[in-house]
């Protein structure tokens, strides 16, 4: 759901809440574009003033604007609406990727910012093949947020998914204060649909307390996780669990588990 002009979707623009204006009572009246959205408006979009844009401030709060000056520099808009962003889960989810080869994690990063979460952790596991080292890691995160920056813009979300460097898996989990963790893992028995079920009936009805706490979905990289960071991420306060018998790509078996535990918690259609 988002903000709708003469019955089209608006073009949708990201802005730092700093960029939002607001008078001495604390209403937002007017916004400013940054440059390579700025720059993206007014020569690729060619919009001009007058025209109606939609500007999100990544903490899920949307905001109507009519511009009123477009240059390739600098683009100012006077806010005519506020709504908060109906399209973030009620609770956060964040995804634990195994770092996988080639292009993969772009897509995944891609595809599950569409599907609402919260956070991406790629993370280096013992089967991970790809090694980067510093530099590399920089100009990878720094490709994954701009991938996330659109397909958040795509899908109407008011939020950007929180890209985080590489780390090792025990660190990204520990420091990710998680409420519940979920591990498909090909080997194991409980059925995710069995714990989302037990999950829900534990859940808060308060949608004040749904929004402190957060889902993780760990998945391993091509060659999953081994025996030992199962247990150890069962350890962790995690449940290993399997997605069926058929034996997916680690860029699937992330967006089917998502796909299932929004469709679950009434995100996507479901219940």
């Amino acid at each position: 759901m988002g903000l709708h002009y003469g019955g089209l979707a608006m073009r949708r623009f990201i802005v730092k809440p700093e960029a939002v204006r607001r008078d001495a009572s604390g209403h937002p009246h007017s916004l400013q574009l940054n440059a390579d959205e700025a720059w993206h408006l007014a020569r690729v979009l060619r919009l001009a003033p007058g025209e109606a844009i939609v500007a999100v401030d990544g903490l899920g709060m949307e905001y109507e604007a009519t511009l009123t000056k477009v240059c390739a520099q600098q683009v100012e808009a006077t806010i005519t609406a506020v709504c908060r962003s109906l399209a973030e889960t009620k609770m956060p989810l964040v995804l634990f990727q195994g770092l996988p080869k080639a292009d993969k994690m772009d897509f995944i990063v891609q595809k599950s910012t569409e599907l609402g979460v919260a956070a991406i952790y790629p993370v280096v596991t013992k089967r991970v093949v790809i090694k980067l080292d510093q530099n590399k890691a920089q100009s990878r995160v720094a490709r994954w947020e701009r991938i996330a920056r659109e397909a958040a813009k795509q899908s109407g979300r008011a939020v950007c998914p929180v890209v985080a460097s590489p780390v090792c898996l025990p660190q990204a989990i520990t420091t990710a204060d998680l409420s519940y963790l979920l591990v498909p893992w090909e080997e194991a028995k409980q059925p995710l649909a069995a714990v989302l079920a037990k999950m829900k009936q534990e859940l808060p009805n308060s949608a004040a307390e749904l929004s402190q706490m957060r889902i993780g979905l760990a998945i391993g990289p091509e060659g999953g996780f081994s025996c030992e960071e199962v247990e150890q991420l069962v350890a962790l306060g995690g449940q290993a669990v399997t997605l069926g018998p058929r034996i997916l790509r680690t860029e699937t078996a992330g967006i089917v588990a998502l796909s299932a535990i929004l469709f679950a918690l009434g995100e996507l259609g479901g219940p």
